[in-house]
């Protein structure tokens, strides 16, 4: 017999001094548990206990989960001066009196699409 059915039983023949009312009279409830349902619910959890042991034991024989491969990440169309001078492959310095002849944004970035068009103007 399971717990909920032997705590139903007890429910049932309870005697009128163990029965309190909750608010309403059609719903009784029993304050107290035979010894018999108290032994069974322990057995019960004890039997969880081990379960949820061996549980956690071959949980922790398993290998770790592998990690996730990075996201591969879009390169953004608009560079720095110092990102641009690396993408023209020149010198910073350099960059920077070639600065005035590109534009850029109001941000003062450099998108590659006018660093590509600057570098073909420079070898005509």
């Amino acid at each position: 017999m399971t717990c909920e059915e032997l705590e139903h039983k007890e429910t049932e023949h309870v005697h009128s001094n163990r029965i309190k009312t909750l608010g309403r009279p059609d719903r009784l409830r029993s304050t107290t548990l035979s010894d018999e349902v108290l032994n069974d619910c322990l057995v019960t959890l004890g039997r969880l206990a081990v379960i949820f042991a061996r549980i956690g034991e071959a949980l922790s024989q398993l290998p770790p989960p592998a990690a996730s491969p990075p996201e591969a990440r879009i390169p953004s169309p608009y560079l720095t001066a110092k990102g641009a001078a690396e993408y023209l492959n020149v010198g910073y310095g350099t960059f920077r009196n070639w600065a005035t002849k590109i534009r850029r944004t109001r941000t003062g970035r450099y998108r590659r699409e006018d660093l590509d068009n600057f570098a073909q103007m420079r070898r005509k």
